[in-house]
């Protein structure tokens, strides 16, 4: 009987050890409401149409566009609108930047011009509504993949144009306010995903906006101009 007994009470003990291990690889289940913090680095740039491109042909110069490199910092929330779903509403609210870059290049039998356009603005935003899903595959991994709008507004920035004329340098800035036809609101959607890894995790977002930056960019030209971001970032949730 006592040999059955021992039996009996090591076969309970391996059972119960099993099923908390089973438990403990089980996927976390989420808190209905979690907050964050974000901040990283953004590749800015803007959208052309064709216009600007045909333009610089017809004048004969070669026209290249390229990104400036900023910055990006928020606080956001999400929601799950059914526990333990995966779905969530959210919101984020921050600051950021946004600018593009070009160099336009010239030669003919007057001599050569290289000319270089930067601009880099910083700006207010805001995402009042956010929609995802996140998905965890281990305990600790999970997946959330997220889209929203947003809204955002310059308040501060600087233009800086630099070049080579037939071997002379110059260089001039101006500010934000001071740029003619440059409209500071946007408004657009940033699609993107974050890779968790408990409280950590690493974000990557398309940003695109919907409303014409610059409308003249010079007299007869109404090239239109919308930013287009990446955004990465490192994020801790709370």
């Amino acid at each position: 009987v006592l040999t059955s007994l021992a039996i009996a009470i090591t076969a309970n003990a391996q059972f119960a050890s099993s099923g908390s291990q089973r438990t403990s690889n089980q996927p976390t289940q989420t808190k209905r409401f979690v907050s964050y913090v974000k901040a990283g680095v953004s590749f800015n740039s803007f959208s052309f149409d064709k216009s600007l491109l045909d333009l610089a042909k017809q004048e004969g110069a070669n026209l290249s566009i390229g990104s400036t490199v900023g910055y990006n910092a928020l606080y956001g929330f999400q929601y799950s609108l059914i526990e333990n779903l995966g779905l969530y509403l959210g919101a984020e609210i921050g600051v950021g930047t946004r600018g593009f870059k070009t160099t336009m290049s010239e030669s003919g039998s007057a001599g050569s011009m290289i000319v270089s356009y930067s601009l880099l603005n910083h700006n207010a935003k805001i995402t009042p509504v956010q929609i995802g899903y996140k998905h965890y595959f281990t305990r600790l991994f999970a997946v959330d993949v997220h889209i929203g709008g947003f809204v955002s507004y310059d308040f501060a920035g600087k233009g800086k144009f630099g070049g080579l004329d037939n071997g002379n340098v110059y260089e001039q800035s101006v500010d934000i306010k001071d740029i003619d036809g440059f409209q500071r609101f946007d408004a657009g959607i940033n699609p993107g995903i974050t890779l968790w890894v408990g409280p950590v995790g690493l974000d990557f977002t398309y940003q695109r906006g919907f409303v014409n930056a610059q409308t003249s960019v010079q007299a007869g030209d109404m090239s239109k101009a919308y930013s287009s971001n990446f955004l990465l970032g490192l994020a801790f949730c709370f």
